[in-house]
């Protein structure tokens, strides 16, 4: 099974079918033919996650007649933790803190470390592939908050970054397309 992620950063300006354009948010999804969804490359690796807090609690039980301790569990964040082979913007704008787009040859230099916060905000299709067939067995439409979780540094080897969508609540996240593995 392969995973594959396209990307819309929060306030791209997308159609919202009226002939005018919106800013993708929480409330605005891109249409998977808007034409905005960017690659995020190469995926060599997608693990689902999740964040429980566990509480005790003791009730007495009218059966046993005696108090019974009994553990309430609670997913508090659902993550995506994702391994990509390439560099795009998003994960140098991540690594080096910059408000704003990068630059490219010419253009004014950014600010590094400005951005206290390393996170951005959009939306992310993914897609669980079959390596046997080609076809897709499952597809998310899913608003979060993308950071890094690891970064293993510059070397001779190629770097790997360690993304994590931390999954956000919207009335459109959604899955589109499931079907048997």
């Amino acid at each position: 099974m392969g995973g594959i992620l396209n990307w819309v950063s929060a306030g791209t300006m997308v159609s919202h079918g009226q002939g005018g354009q919106v800013a993708a948010s929480a409330t605005v999804k891109p249409s998977a033919a808007s034409g905005v969804w960017e690659s995020l490359g190469c995926t060599l690796s997608v693990k689902p996650e999740t964040k429980k807090e566990a509480e005790t609690i003791k009730c007495f039980s009218p059966v046993t007649g005696k108090w019974e301790e009994d553990v309430i569990e609670t997913v508090v964040a659902d993550y995506l933790d994702v391994v990509v082979k390439n560099h795009q913007e998003l994960v140098w704008k991540l690594l080096f803190g910059v408000k704003g787009e990068m630059p490219t040859n010419g253009q004014t230099p950014v600010i590094p470390f400005e951005e206290a916060e390393r996170k951005v905000a959009g939306w992310v299709q993914f897609q669980a592939r079959s390596g046997r067939d080609n076809t897709n067995r499952s597809v998310f439409d899913l608003w979060v908050e993308m950071t890094i979780k690891s970064y293993p540094g510059w070397t001779d080897k190629t770097a790997k970054p360690e993304l994590r969508f931390t999954v956000k609540s919207s009335p459109l996240n959604s899955q589109i397309f499931m079907a048997g593995i």
